[in-house]
């Protein structure tokens, strides 16, 4: 059996991080954060976090964001300046410049898109 504790600390689990991401997500977090919290290096919480999540810090926090984010275009009919606050980014053109990146469609076409689906 392979051992994690070359890698992981006892203490530290995806449970940890996971809460830490959904408590701070919504601020400008940033890697430091989050190795602070965990008491290890940055660049030990990027192997941490590659090896339990196959993925780098920004990405995690990027899919977490728009998950949130797709779910107030979904869900709700505030402005996407309120919806871009709300998931943790000041610039609305960059966060629409990010969704569109990540998802295929705009925040707008997505909530018409997603508008649709209800009728």
């Amino acid at each position: 059996a392979e051992k994690n504790s070359d890698i992981l600390p006892g203490d530290v689990d995806n449970m940890a991080i996971d809460v830490f991401f959904f408590n701070h997500y919504t601020t400008n977090v940033q890697a430091e954060d989050l190795a602070r919290e965990l008491n290890v290096s940055v660049r030990h919480l990027n192997r941490i976090l590659m090896r339990l999540y196959h993925k780098t810090f920004k990405q995690i926090l990027i899919e977490i964001r728009m998950v949130h984010a797709m779910e107030y275009l979904k869900t709700t009919d505030l402005s996407l300046a309120s919806i871009c606050q709300k998931v943790g980014y000041g610039d609305v053109n960059y966060f629409s410049k990010l969704f569109k990146e990540k998802n295929g469609v705009t925040p707008a076409q997505y909530r018409a898109q997603a508008l649709k689906e209800r009728e």
